[in-house]
């Protein structure tokens, strides 16, 4: 017996070469994802070639927790997962920005921008060059 699409795993492939398998549900988040699987050009496992391994594991953890709390209808609780989630070093948290414009998924695109927004808030345009000079993809 076939597996019911919903039950079916997309692995995806970090830069640094770890293998993660989703739920399809779980991948279809991403419009990159989405737009690979709609096309038939879905490679095994899928190489997210700027993605290093720590921020694909947290934007899975990310998607599965949406999914998750989204079909409770706990809005308290998404809330409350969304500020730990994004409680998180710079570094880390432009990594976050960046593979949420890769994978093109949209709500982890606004919470990590409104995030950096809420950071720099106030600064002035030395205080925020200091914030993200030194910051590149590694």
């Amino acid at each position: 017996m076939l597996a019911s699409s919903s039950e079916m795993t997309i692995a995806l492939q970090s830069c640094d070469g770890e293998v993660v398998h989703v739920k399809r549900t779980i991948g279809l988040q991403s419009l990159f994802i989405e737009r690979k699987i709609r096309l038939n050009l879905v490679e095994s496992p899928i190489v997210l070639e700027y993605i290093n391994a720590e921020t694909l594991n947290m934007v899975v953890d990310y998607c599965n927790r949406h999914a998750e709390l989204s079909n409770s209808n706990d809005k308290a609780a998404l809330d409350s997962f969304d500020a730990e989630f994004v409680s998180v070093d710079r570094k880390t948290l432009f990594h976050l920005i960046h593979a949420a414009h890769y994978l093109k998924i949209y709500t982890l695109m606004d919470l990590t921008c409104q995030t950096l927004s809420h950071k720099i808030k106030g600064k002035n345009v030395e205080e925020i060059k200091e914030a993200v000079k030194n910051w590149r993809l590694e």
